[in-house]
């Protein structure tokens, strides 16, 4: 069988990684047969990241082209129905999700001291003794490196608040009163849009982001629409009136 590994899943939500959430979500959505193994190492991960999954082909990291291997081993097809340019607007949305507002839920998590606070007492109360403090030093530097060198964490906290919120207005805007982005049925974009704004809806963060994104009625309902269609009650999102 198929499994799916993945970051665990703390707070009420598929998983802490937009990444992971997308794929699970994509997984439940297609009916495809699967186990998930929830862990936060990234031992056997091809890219040394997750999520990554191991099938009868072998191991294949990446949401998206992990989305590719299953449409094509499946024979699936995630953009039937639609316009070329609402596949175009699919991958729009996706970088302004994964490029944008991602790395903006980064920035909260593991450089605003309240968020990476509670990211470590999550996430690394178990490792033992003299090599925590080691162990978070690395995650969290790792995290900063990262967010430096795409660009993101050379903004200030003001500037990713007005980045960030200028990005949800976007998507509020796309979705409008329609159910899902593109009309009254489920596609790929709103399983991308669902993995990120139930990151920041859901778990306990009180920060710019995530005070905003629970402001933003559309959106909050659009992300318990679709949860409910893929999780079902599996993963309730108490948050998200």
């Amino acid at each position: 069988m198929l499994t799916l590994h993945q970051f665990p899943a703390p707070w009420d939500v598929c998983s802490g990684s937009c990444f992971c959430a997308k794929v699970e979500a994509f997984l439940r959505w297609q009916n495809i047969p699967h186990q998930v193994v929830s862990k936060v190492s990234l031992k056997g991960a091809p890219k040394g990241k997750v999520p990554f999954i191991v099938d009868e082909d072998g191991t294949h990291g990446d949401s998206e082209f992990i989305i590719a291997h299953l449409c094509e081993k499946y024979k699936l097809s995630p953009y039937a129905g639609l316009s070329a340019e609402q596949v175009g607007m699919t991958r729009a949305i996706r970088y302004l999700c994964e490029e944008g507002i991602y790395r903006a839920t980064t920035y909260y998590r593991f450089v605003d001291d309240a968020g990476w606070a509670i990211i470590r007492d999550k996430f690394l109360a178990d490792i033992p003794g003299w090599i925590r403090p080691i162990a978070e030093w690395k995650v969290r530097g790792y995290a900063k490196k990262q967010l430096y060198q795409h660009g993101m964490g050379r903004h200030s906290a003001g500037e990713i608040e007005q980045i960030v919120r200028g990005d949800i207005d976007a998507l509020s805007a796309m979705l409008g009163d329609k159910a899902f982005f593109f009309g009254g049925e489920m596609h790929l974009a709103d399983l991308t849009v669902f993995s990120v704004i139930s990151n920041l809806v859901v778990p306990p963060f009180d920060n710019a982001a995530s005070r905003y994104a629970r402001s933003v009625e559309n959106l909050v309902a659009h992300s318990e629409r679709v949860r409910r269609i893929c999780f079902g009650d599996a993963v309730p999102m108490k948050d998200a009136a």
